[in-house]
């Protein structure tokens, strides 16, 4: 599969394949630099007054459980299924910062190297994109939050500790980021904007599908980020979008398929697509992309448990050995919870609030025990240790990264 990706670069090469975004250098990258919004939101102010919010009892738990147990080797965290790269680094720097914690900005900012590291060894060698995989990918999401709050760390640490933790400036962070997604669309285009059916653990668990939305959200962060490429980058995504939504569309649901044979109706692949709709809408103020994700929330409500509160998630049960439908993961229902409060955040409908609430009270109640969460509900009971899979430190992380962004819309 690798020499498969490297000779995909060299076609992409001699056909000329180049992503327009690149066009404008590097310097245009740390140049123009208004006010950000990061992956979740316009965030208070590190000096804002700080509320008792909702789910703060699980928030403070499961805080110092990963604090004093999440095992992580230079960065690298353990038990984390790639989500650590994105959004261990991220919460880590950005409550850090925050509230003033050296030693937690010191663990987000060596998570943030180990990304960049990633990132670096992907332009020197891309062939080891499958080897870092959803590292790679992940790591590039949680690089975007870091490069936003780099001044803050610095403004906490001290240039010289931070330089010490992540041997890269702010305009180094902002190129590798830059020339390792323009790397990927060109394998992207090569690939016909949909990936194809792959022998990887991201291709097989969250479906071709999931896995084009993914490389679309990371042009968007980007503009979001850098207003001055931001028109060439929704440009790139839309174009991706347009293609998932030739592909894998299917009408007779009204939502997106798993993979274009599979007529099944997923969570995955419609949320992720309902999160890359809500934050193109952000950007470009497209009615469609905002009619569409509305309706994908319609769509995957077949998948709702009303008792509960929670959304089936059929991808990887049979794979855990489900026995009936009762089957719930932790990573779904936060990537749910990202995508519903996009939705409430551009449109201002409680409706999606008031799922965001539900989804974290289903959590709370049945998938926390004290300081962990464990990775899901099957047939009636929470995971077990002897099950396949059983405790994840990045949804951890995840779930504290979603419940702070609740916090700074509500």
């Amino acid at each position: 599969m690798k020499t498969i990706l490297s000779f995909l670069l060299a076609v992409a090469a001699i056909a000329g394949c180049s992503p327009s975004p690149g066009t404008a250098g590097t310097a245009d990258l740390a140049a123009d630099v208004p006010r950000m919004t990061d992956m979740a939101t316009d965030l208070p102010s590190a000096d804002a007054v700080v509320r008792e919010p909702p789910f703060q009892d699980m928030f403070d738990e499961v805080l110092a459980y990963l604090l004093e147990n999440a095992e992580c080797d230079h960065g690298n965290f353990a038990e984390d299924f790639g989500d650590a790269c994105f959004y261990g680094q991220a919460f880590l720097v950005w409550h850090g910062v925050e509230t003033a914690d050296a030693d937690m900005t010191t663990r987000g900012l060596q998570a943030a190297a180990f990304a960049l590291s990633e990132a670096t060894e992907f332009l020197d060698n891309p062939a080891t994109f499958m080897e870092a995989g959803d590292d790679l990918v992940m790591g590039l999401l949680g690089l975007l939050e870091t490069w936003q709050r780099y001044d803050q760390a610095v403004a906490l640490l001290g240039a010289d500790a931070v330089k010490e933790i992540m041997p890269a400036d702010k305009k180094q962070i902002a190129d590798a980021v830059r020339d390792s997604v323009e790397a990927m669309d060109v394998l992207l285009q090569v690939m016909g904007d949909y990936v194809p059916d792959a022998d990887t653990y991201s291709v097989y668990t969250y479906g071709n599908t999931t896995v084009t939305a993914l490389f679309a959200l990371l042009d968007v962060e980007l503009a979001r980020r850098f207003p001055a490429l931001a028109p060439a980058w929704i440009d790139r995504a839309s174009a991706i979008a347009e293609t998932i939504h030739a592909k894998a569309w299917d009408e007779l649901l009204g939502c997106y398929r798993f993979s274009p044979e599979n007529e099944e109706l997923y969570l995955y692949p419609n949320i992720t697509m309902m999160l890359l709709y809500g934050r193109m809408y952000s950007l470009d103020g497209n009615l469609v992309h905002l009619e569409r994700a509305q309706a994908l929330f319609e769509a995957i409500q077949p998948l709702k448990d009303l008792e509960q509160g929670s959304y089936r998630s059929p991808y990887s049960a049979k794979t855990m050995g489900a026995k009936t439908d009762d089957y719930k993961t932790l990573s779904s229902q936060l990537y749910t919870v990202l995508a519903l409060m996009t939705l409430y955040e551009q449109t201002g409908d409680a409706l999606y609030l008031d799922e965001v609430n539900g989804l974290f009270s289903f959590i709370d109640s049945h998938l926390r025990q004290g300081g962990k969460i464990l990775h899901h509900w099957m047939d009636g009971e929470i995971a077990k240790p002897e099950h396949l899979e059983y405790y994840c430190t990045g949804c951890n992380f995840q779930a504290l990264y979603a419940i702070k962004y609740m916090w700074g819309v509500q």
